[in-house]
């Protein structure tokens, strides 16, 4: 005769909790498993979208890391970068940039907010002042690009849309440049390096309830440590629009490691610039993709 302990007695109820505690370490394992093994998403500086037009190694070696499950963003200030050399160059290099272009179009790239929307997402604000310029419209300008048959057809192409005065690119720029290097020279001078993250917050919310600058200060501590160092050297006599011009697009891509799934791939060295902040670990170069 064959013994079977009834449903509710204690031996099938070890047995069965038993059973169910297996299933969960199971299913807990295998949750961890899959945080172990997803992915980072890398978004690419503008050195690296250069080097892709330009150096087959690269391009493979960017295609390879997105074939084998690296996701590729598109960072705004990036892109524009890359669009003002290409205009500021004419036709000289236009065949080369276009492959980026095309690399983007053709594998359906995301396009990341521009800086001020991503804040507001991230910091659970809104953006006091917005450009009007969405993800959509670096789209059109990805597919003008792409489509065009050479530099003066792009030109063309621009005619009537957000991009009409894109050959106006650099000259755009460089007075923004102008406008934001003062401000940074006015507060090094004011030695107000330890107050950017204050003054950051109140550029998002309402009067009377802005983010916390404490808050502020650890999701953007890579940027706001870059900044504070570019800040003491121009307080130190530095000329920044001489020597490092292109620190205004470097700071508005480090803020993008705010966002802890984000890799900031570059060959740009921070090392002297960014030593506290632990978002400098995700700051990384070519040889960390696996060829």
């Amino acid at each position: 005769m064959v013994m079977v302990a009834p449903i509710g007695s204690s031996r099938s109820g070890i047995r069965r909790s038993g059973v169910k505690r297996d299933v969960i370490r199971e299913h807990s394992t295998a949750r961890n498993l899959f945080r172990e093994i997803q992915l980072p998403k890398y978004f690419l500086d503008t050195n690296i979208l250069i080097d892709y037009g330009r150096n087959p190694a690269v391009r493979q070696r960017l295609e390879c890391a997105r074939v084998n499950g690296v996701t590729v963003l598109i960072a705004p200030p990036a892109l524009v970068e890359l669009t003002r050399g290409m205009v500021k160059a004419g036709p000289n290099h236009f065949h080369n940039d276009q492959q980026v272009f095309m690399w983007f179009r053709r594998h359906d790239l995301e396009v990341l907010p521009l800086p001020n929307p991503f804040l507001a997402d991230l910091l659970r604000s809104v953006a006091r002042r917005r450009s009007g310029v969405e993800p959509t419209h670096y789209r059109k300008l990805i597919e003008m690009v792409s489509t065009a048959s050479d530099f003066e057809a792009f030109i063309k192409a621009t005619a009537g849309t957000v991009w009409r005065d894109v050959n106006r690119a650099d000259e755009i720029h460089n007075a923004e440049l102008d406008r934001e290097l003062a401000a940074l020279g006015t507060l090094a001078k004011k030695n107000l390096g330890s107050d950017v993250a204050r003054r950051l917050s109140r550029q998002f919310g309402v009067p009377g309830c802005h983010p916390n600058p404490v808050i502020v200060a650890q999701k953007l501590s890579a940027a706001l440590e870059f900044l504070q160092s570019c800040m003491k050297k121009v307080k130190d006599g530095a000329n920044p629009r001489k020597n490092n011009a292109g620190l205004y697009t470097d700071f508005q891509l480090l803020l993008y490691l705010g966002s802890p799934d984000f890799v900031f791939l570059t060959r740009e060295d921070f090392r002297s610039d960014i030593k506290i902040s632990p978002q400098r670990n995700r700051i990384v170069d070519l040889d960390s993709l696996r060829p």
